[in-house]
């Protein structure tokens, strides 16, 4: 799944593939906050039907923030009756330990020492063994780790780095989609798999539909690419359409691209392959409707 994305897309750059790219896990914001602001941590039942998400958003915290501090990993389970620890805030409950300073844990776990000192009530005092602190906005350091290989992607070395990481092999070009038997929507579903592992809604601005490596992307409509390539805020590798009158889509996440910006598309036609890209927990294409403008719920073109 994935999380929230900055408004305006800038800084694409023209990459097609990054070499079995590992994506960073979730950022601030997700959701509806509670009416109080919460200072102490609470312990939660899990009930019938929840998902982490909807907890998540109960609490006003990120999903990371779930996974993170009750030692969970992205494709882990929960069930009734297992119990979460929820911070009161997105980031990453610490405990301390021999050597530890503010100073040393703001910039291990990617927090701000000022934010630290503020929301724990500390000063200069030597902290207590044992005791626990919030780091509001941190995360663990080796998802930061991991960030950092992203970022600098355009270095061998790092994309070495990065491909030690992963291991999904090159997978040829599929062939485009025969349409003519496909269900006549306005928009085109954008890959084969039909698991839907987000939906629009509570700031998350798209669709996510699952699918693995090997699963092509395809273009929902006749259209023209406006932008390909690598997106700085949270896509990664992504397809922007024009498919004129207003009508737009963005195709998120990829591991390949097969067009760039100018091309003419065609309904049906893979313009690249699904990946884990940019700000991400798992392959899945991340899928976005835009009508004049806006930002529209997917489901209403494609479904």
């Amino acid at each position: 799944i994935d999380y929230d994305y900055d408004t305006i897309d800038t800084e694409v750059t023209t990459e097609t593939e990054i070499p079995g790219t590992i994506a960073a896990l979730p950022i601030d914001t997700l959701g509806e906050t509670t009416k109080a602001p919460r200072t102490r941590t609470e312990s939660y039942v899990v009930q019938d039907n929840d998902t982490i998400s909807d907890i998540a958003r109960r609490f006003g915290v990120n999903v990371g923030t779930i996974l993170w501090n009750n030692n969970l990993g992205e494709k882990s389970f929960i069930r009734p009756g297992d119990t979460l620890k929820i911070p009161p805030v997105s980031g990453i409950l610490v405990t301390i330990k021999s050597g530890d300073t503010l100073s040393s844990i703001a910039s291990k776990y990617d927090g701000s020492l000022e934010e630290i000192k503020s929301f724990n009530n500390l000063g200069d005092e030597k902290l207590a063994l044992g005791s626990e602190i919030m780091v509001p906005g941190g995360r663990p350091p080796e998802i930061e780790q991991t960030r950092a290989q992203i970022a600098s992607r355009s270095e061998p070395k790092s994309s070495a780095a990065i491909s030690k990481l992963t291991a999904p092999r090159p997978v040829p070009k599929p062939a485009d989609l025969d349409t003519k038997d496909t269900p006549k929507t306005k928009l085109l579903w954008p890959t084969p798999g039909h698991v839907i592992t987000q939906y629009y809604g509570w700031k998350h601005i798209g669709l996510d539909i699952d699918g693995d490596f090997t699963s092509p992307l395809y273009a929902s409509a006749d259209g023209v690419v406006e932008t390909a390539g690598w997106s700085n805020v949270g896509y990664g590798l992504m397809v922007f359409v024009n498919h004129q009158n207003g009508l737009k889509t963005r195709y998120a996440h990829a591991s390949k691209l097969f067009v760039k910006a100018g091309d003419t598309v065609k309904r049906g036609q893979v313009i690249a392959m699904m990946g884990t890209t940019g700000k991400s927990t798992g392959t899945h294409i991340h899928y976005e409707v835009y009508v004049n403008g806006k930002r529209v719920n997917p489901l209403s073109y494609i479904k």
